[in-house]
């Protein structure tokens, strides 16, 4: 789906004369997509929802596949059990950035890695590649975070 964000600029050089207004449309692009909470084959199915995405670089499309993969593997793998629950992904194309939004039945947690486990290591990936990221916690878990069209990082 295609939103448009129209940005506007006036021209009051002189009083009388008519109204000038250029309009600038930037073009977002929003995907969706619920998961059950026990489905294994989220982090795959929604690594292949990514292809609908348009215009996005070759290397943002890589970090993007990582982020989206690992968070939605997170979720599967660590959100508490609850009846009826689910896991969101929110993939929001905009006009710098690509935001990312992985939802959960969870409330909230310590993104430290605990050196006593094996892995824990996804979270500081998402770190390293997205422009900023965070964690909203409360009734539900909401990882987050903001990938830059204009560069990708090495990993």
């Amino acid at each position: 789906m295609a939103l448009i964000r129209p940005e506007c600029w006036f021209d009051l050089a002189e009083v009388g004369k008519p109204l000038t207004v250029m309009v600038e449309a930037a073009t977002a692009q929003r995907l969706e997509r619920r998961f059950g909470q026990g489905d294994v084959t989220a982090p795959r199915a929604a690594r292949a929802m990514l292809a609908d995405l348009r215009d996005v670089p070759a290397e943002v499309r890589r970090d993007l596949v990582i982020v989206v993969s690992e968070l939605v593997a997170n979720a599967v793998r660590h959100a508490p059990p609850v009846q009826g629950g689910s896991i969101g992904l929110l993939v929001l194309r905009r006009r710098g950035d690509i935001h990312v939004e992985v939802r959960d039945p969870g409330r909230g947690f310590d993104p430290t890695p605990d050196p006593s486990r094996e892995g824990g290591l996804g979270l500081l990936t998402v770190a390293r590649v997205a422009r900023a990221w965070g964690i909203k916690g409360g009734d539900d878990t909401t990882v987050w975070c903001d990938l830059p069209l204009d560069a990708a990082t090495e990993v």
